[in-house]
């Protein structure tokens, strides 16, 4: 991926980040996170790439059930054209959500809740 992005002249646009302790600064200040992965299950950052507003360009190997119905996921074939990629990632740039309202109720009825996983620890604790 590091090759197509130099052979496109992308490099002044993209940062491909290694491991980091700032991930909601990175996430919030970010304009998409892109995941062309071959095989994933449920990946929990693109559940908090969404908690953040953040658009995802992803590749259908990708579970679906990571799309938390927000707007903010569009999937990508690996074997589509780079042109395809390309148009996907410019159109997800004007998909970033700063509606936290409607993120929380969202993250909340899906059960991506601080709160709610602190219940649920302390029920399997306490039993």
């Amino acid at each position: 991926m590091k090759k197509k992005v130099k052979d496109q002249n992308l490099s002044k646009y993209i940062t491909f980040y290694g491991s980091s302790k700032e991930i909601p600064k990175i996430m919030h200040s970010s304009d998409l996170l892109f995941m062309p992965s071959i095989a994933e299950g449920f990946p929990v950052v693109l559940v908090e790439a969404q908690a953040c507003g953040l658009p995802c360009l992803i590749s259908n190997n990708i579970s679906k059930e990571v799309d938390l119905e927000l707007n903010l996921i569009a999937f990508a074939d690996l074997t589509d054209d780079f042109s395809v990629w390309k148009n996907k990632l410019n159109n997800a740039f004007s998909s970033k959500s700063k509606d936290f309202d409607i993120i929380n109720k969202v993250m909340k009825s899906k059960h991506f809740d601080a709160v709610d996983s602190v219940q649920k620890l302390q029920d399997i604790y306490s039993k």
